[in-house]
């Protein structure tokens, strides 16, 4: 896996050509499963990235039964890169790849196929792509730094209590 920052790579998503690792994509396991009558089970990969480490889980349904079963878990830590604290792309990709394999392979073994992935992150961290999708630079950890005074310089803006009226989020 190269790295963002050395230029090559691309962060293609799921099921485009090319993608990272040997990473499986949802179109390559898609065959269709019906049990019995028109009860139809189906299966699911959900990605779960936290504050250092990550899960995948193969979920499957069955009416209205939901079963999750965790089949990988990684770990990744925010390291200092270029003045900041970044996450670690490459082992997110790689940590992402192997939970997407462990899955495809549990499904493969039940006779099974993949129908979608989901992937939940923190929601605050995020990374630039190029013109041509490829990561500019690893993404920067919520945790740096820089974001320091960021609250203290909004409310400077807009007060307090007008981000709670108006969001309903209270800042502490």
């Amino acid at each position: 896996m190269e790295r963002p920052d050395s230029g090559a790579g691309s962060c293609a998503p799921p099921g485009s050509s090319g993608a990272p690792g040997g990473v499986p994509t949802v179109e390559a396991a898609s065959r269709d499963e019906t049990l019995g009558g028109n009860v139809r089970m189906s299966y699911h990969v959900a990605i779960d990235l936290g504050a250092g480490s990550g899960r995948a889980l193969l979920g499957s349904t069955e009416g209205d039964r939901l079963e999750l079963e965790e089949v990988h878990r990684f770990h990744y830590t925010a390291r200092a890169s270029a003045g900041c604290l970044r996450w670690d792309w490459g082992r997110l990709v790689d940590g992402m790849g192997a939970g997407l394999r462990s899955a495809l392979a549990k499904a493969d073994a039940r006779g099974v196929s993949l129908e979608s992935v989901g992937v939940d992150t923190w929601g605050v961290d995020y990374g630039l792509l190029d013109d041509a999708g490829r990561l500019v630079e690893e993404p920067i950890c919520y945790r740096d730094h820089r974001t320091d005074m960021a609250m203290e310089r909004a409310f400077g803006r807009v007060p307090r209590e007008e981000i709670l009226a108006r969001t309903g989020i209270a800042c502490h």
